[in-house]
């Protein structure tokens, strides 16, 4: 029986009421004891879960301290089987941009980058074929145009020369005009069959020592009566450079040059032909006293089939292949062709690597103009 039983069913004066309250003193003992048991029970589980809760820091600190070059090892891995692969392709991509066919794309890596490489591939070869066949066209189309192209020049050239009577005035200006005509129609064939050859252009693979001075007025020669029927001056300003290239080449980018300079200079004004060195390379620059080029057009006058908005002298329009073909031949013989700031008309240079056993830095010298009038 409880002390509470006790107390409520016995009398308060009765012997086993009075030794129910006597025992009060140890139950306060025995209460101070449990809850010191208490406290030092919860305080020693604490302590197993503090260090339970450093062991447990611990281990993680170890697994991010081993996860650091677990992630090191799956970037390189990324970088091997995505990146390397995604690098080949873009760099195949800009090879066909820029109309590179010679290389095979190949690409390594996961199996769908492996076949998207090969499907590139087979485009290159498509691309390769198409370029065959629009050569192909153009030499055969430029072939059988210049047959019967070569036929009216030689009849114009049989009547001109009154070979089936004398020709009156009249008739002798139709002549004229249907022969100038003819040329300017096999000078667009050849152009035609320029620009398939200046978009192959290689390397240089043949050079050979060019005297500069001499190429240019050879050139200018031949415009001689084109430049005086426009009562147009060619000025030459040359300084004895010499040049080892590709000859063919070089003639083609300068006569395009002088031709357009010639064709697009006012009436009654000069066209000056200035050669010279600047940083060890060769440069010839030709300017013009016409309209000149606006600056937002200085560098798709080089694009083919580009024309401006200003006609040349006699209203002549251009077919927008010289200047391209020139470009191409520039960047086949390692040189640079621009068109460079100028108060008056337009004013185009060519530079190339010249001579390595000459000094370089000498810079353009002035304008002294030993002319050859045209």
């Amino acid at each position: 029986m409880t002390v509470f039983s006790v107390l409520k069913n016995e009398d308060s004066g009765s012997q086993v009421a009075l030794e129910a309250i006597e025992s009060f003193p140890g139950l306060g003992i025995l209460a101070r004891n449990v809850l010191h048991e208490t406290i030092r029970s919860v305080a020693h589980e604490i302590e197993q879960m503090q260090r339970q809760a450093t062991r447990f820091r611990q281990h993680l600190l170890w697994e991010a301290s081993a996860l650091i070059p677990a992630a090191l090892l799956l970037a390189i891995l990324f970088t091997v089987v995505i990146a390397r692969p995604i690098h080949q392709l873009d760099q195949a991509i800009k090879s066909l941009g820029a109309g590179i066919f010679d290389r095979p794309i190949t690409v390594s890596g996961p199996y769908d980058l492996a076949d998207l490489g090969r499907r590139l591939n087979w485009l290159r070869i498509r691309l390769i074929e198409l370029e065959e066949q629009k050569t192909f066209f153009m030499h055969h189309i430029s072939h059988e145009l210049k047959t019967p192209l070569t036929n009216i020049r030689e009849g114009v050239a049989l009547l001109s020369q009154d070979v089936v009577g004398r020709l009156n005035v009249e008739q002798q200006e139709i002549a004229n005009i249907v022969c100038a005509n003819s040329l300017d129609l096999q000078r667009l064939i050849e152009n035609l069959l320029s620009v398939s050859l200046a978009r192959a252009a290689s390397p240089i693979a043949d050079p050979r020592e060019i005297d500069l001075d001499g190429l240019v007025r050879e050139i200018a020669d031949r415009h001689k009566l084109y430049a005086r029927s426009n009562d147009v001056t060619l000025d030459l300003d040359l300084n004895g450079e010499v040049l080892c290239t590709d000859l063919d080449r070089l003639t083609t980018i300068l006569d395009n040059l002088l031709s357009n300079a010639i064709k697009f200079t006012a009436m009654r004004s000069r066209v000056r032909v200035i050669t010279g060195r600047i940083d060890g390379d060769v440069y010839v620059e030709v300017q013009d006293e016409g309209c000149g080029i606006p600056p937002e057009d200085r560098e798709r006058v080089f694009e083919l089939f580009f024309q401006g908005d200003h006609p040349g002298a006699g209203h002549i329009r251009g077919s927008g292949i010289g200047l391209y073909i020139a470009r191409e031949y520039a960047r086949a013989l390692e040189g640079r062709l621009q068109v460079l700031a100028s108060e008056k008309g337009a004013r185009l240079q060519l530079r190339l690597p010249g001579p390595r056993s000459k000094s370089s830095g000498q810079m353009e010298s002035p304008l002294s103009g030993a002319g050859v009038e045209g």
